[in-house]
């Protein structure tokens, strides 16, 4: 028995399930694109960079490369490419991870600005992302003063 009311609606659905597998897919976040545009210190490289960012970012928003190789993607010079990654981490739209040891291990865009996963946990990312800055802000303001006893 066929399910089509000859709306088309189910070839469609077919159509959206076929284009979510074979690309992957960016929730962009219209509001903090347009602030972001209106923003003075954002430069015509930060742009760049961004762009090859998101387009190349892992779910959850990592991103796997160095410096060097963002050079490579872009097709800028290192010192431009690192000038452009000094901006959008100075705004906080990207961090450097690191692992256990303290070895530079991955980068992450702000889930505030975009987000590749599952969207429901975007919301849940945008929180640990609020988190990892307090941390941050908390270790670097602590005073460890003398630590011999008495």
């Amino acid at each position: 028995m066929a399910t089509d009311t000859g709306s088309g609606l189910d070839d469609l659905s077919r159509q959206g399930k076929a284009l979510l597998a074979a690309e992957s897919t960016v929730c962009i976040f219209q509001r903090a694109i347009t602030e972001l545009g209106g923003m003075l210190w954002m430069t015509q490289t930060a742009w760049r960079l961004l762009w090859v960012l998101i387009g190349s970012m892992e779910p959850g928003n990592y991103v796997y490369y160095s410096m060097a190789e963002g050079a490579r993607r872009t097709g800028m010079s290192y010192g431009v490419t690192r000038r452009a990654w000094q901006v959008l981490t100075t705004h906080e739209l990207l961090r450097l991870g690191y692992d256990t040891a303290g070895v530079p291990l991955r980068w992450r865009l702000s889930p505030y600005l975009c987000w590749r996963g599952r969207p429901w946990k975007a919301r849940v990312a945008q929180k640990n992302w609020d988190a990892e800055r307090q941390l941050t802000a908390l270790a670097q303001s602590w005073d460890n003063g003398d630590q011999t006893p008495g």
